[in-house]
Parts: structure tokens; C-alpha cells; sequence
């Protein structure tokens, strides 16, 4: 019975990979500099990384808001990525009191560029495998450019919420 479940649990994961990644080339078809070009640039590929030194060497630890002077609430929410013993980086998304926290846990990472982050993990909530491109602009504040879960589903692109015109704010960086 624990064989059965354990290659059913297997299964559905590689499912949820193979949708995940037949969607990237709709997340990146677009760059992050707004210009939804595909990149026709050849530039040669990142330094291997652990996920905690790709976080670090973008600058993502820490707390970042849009607006770090007020408390976290469902207007103002408060993204914390932390370091967690198990090597991985978590995010718990803080909405205030009342809110129970989002919490992921980013086991991959490639830093694309200074101020471009592809990040691979789990959303704890429903254990759905998310793979997220931050962005950073001129001023060091922080978006999230895509996000593709694991059935494939486009949440954002091009930092925009794939059902709606709205789309992820630019967060502050309020403390390491």
C-alpha cells in the first residue's frame, strides 16, 4: 500500500513538472524589460547556485512591502524570505493579524541577472509546485515578473495577474 501511494505521489509530481515546464516558454516569452521580445541575446550561463546563495546574491532576504512604514494587512501585505535549515529559502506572505500566512518553501534558484530571479519551490497551502521570475527595478524594489504553478496554470506574466489588468505591486525592501 505505501508503494502504491508513494509511486502515485511520484507520478503526480512529474505530471506536475511536465506541465509546468510545456508552460515556461509562455512565461518567459516575454523579458523582464517590458519590451515582449523573446531574447535573441546569447549570453553565457549562470554560475551554479545553491538556492540560499541565489537569494542572498539578489539581495531577497528579508521583508519587502509596499509600503514598509505601515503594518502588514491584506492592502499592505509584508513578504518575508527567510533562510530555513533544510538549505531551502522560505516566503511566508503576511496579511496582518486574522490572516493565516501563505508560506512556500524555494528549494531551486537561478539568478538569471542582478535584477532577475527564477525560483523554484512548493506553496505549502495545497503543495503545488510554483516557479516564479522576480524582478527588480532602477530603484531596488521588487516584483513578480511570472509565476507558472505546477498544473501549468499562468498566475502572472509580465508582472501582470493573467486574470485580471492588475498585477503584483512593486515591494520595498524594509529590512534584512
Amino acid at each position: 500500500m505505501l508503494r502504491a501511494l508513494e509511486t502515485h505521489r511520484v507520478g503526480t509530481m512529474i505530471r506536475r513538472y511536465l506541465l509546468a515546464s510545456a508552460a515556461l516558454p509562455l512565461l518567459f516569452a516575454c523579458t523582464p524589460s517590458g519590451n515582449n521580445q523573446a531574447s535573441t541575446q546569447s549570453t553565457a550561463p549562470p554560475a551554479a547556485m545553491t538556492v540560499q546563495q541565489a537569494a542572498q546574491a539578489f539581495g531577497l532576504l528579508g521583508t519587502w512591502a509596499p509600503d514598509c512604514s505601515q503594518p502588514p494587512s491584506t492592502d499592505n501585505e509584508h513578504d518575508v524570505y527567510s533562510l530555513n535549515g533544510d538549505g531551502t529559502v522560505g516566503l511566508q506572505y503576511n496579511d496582518g493579524p486574522g490572516f493565516e500566512p501563505n508560506t512556500y518553501n524555494w528549494t531551486q534558484a537561478v539568478l538569471v541577472d542582478s535584477d532577475t530571479l527564477q525560483i523554484d519551490g512548493v506553496f505549502n497551502g495545497d503543495n503545488t509546485t510554483q516557479h516564479t521570475v522576480l524582478q527588480k527595478n532602477n530603484a531596488g524594489q521588487m516584483r513578480v515578473f511570472g509565476n507558472v504553478d505546477g498544473t501549468g496554470k499562468i498566475l502572472v506574466q509580465n508582472g501582470t495577474f493573467a486574470n485580471s489588468s492588475g498585477g503584483p505591486p512593486w515591494v520595498t525592501k524594509c529590512s534584512s
